[in-house]
């Protein structure tokens, strides 16, 4: 899942880690995410949004939501 307040989560605490260490050795990083993640807050934090370089979503991703993601400076590609 992905919230504005959480950034990146999952249920799988396991996972969330490998993500955390990728993510830190990572010159960019890029997040792929339909719009049924949005707004979804998992159990485990994986990576604040401040980390996200590159925001890959639908063209149902709420506006607001990537124009939050917008005004943080991360680039958001949605296709037209």
């Amino acid at each position: 899942g992905v919230t504005i307040e959480r950034g990146l989560t999952t249920d799988n605490v396991l996972e969330a880690g490998l993500f955390r260490v990728m993510a830190e050795r990572a010159d960019r990083v890029i997040v792929a995410a339909d719009s049924s993640k949005i707004g979804v807050d998992n159990l485990q934090a994986v990576l604040p949004l401040r980390q996200v370089n590159i925001f890959v979503t639908d063209r149902d991703a709420p506006a607001r939501f990537v124009a939050t993601l917008r005004e943080r400076g991360i680039d958001v590609l949605q296709p037209v």
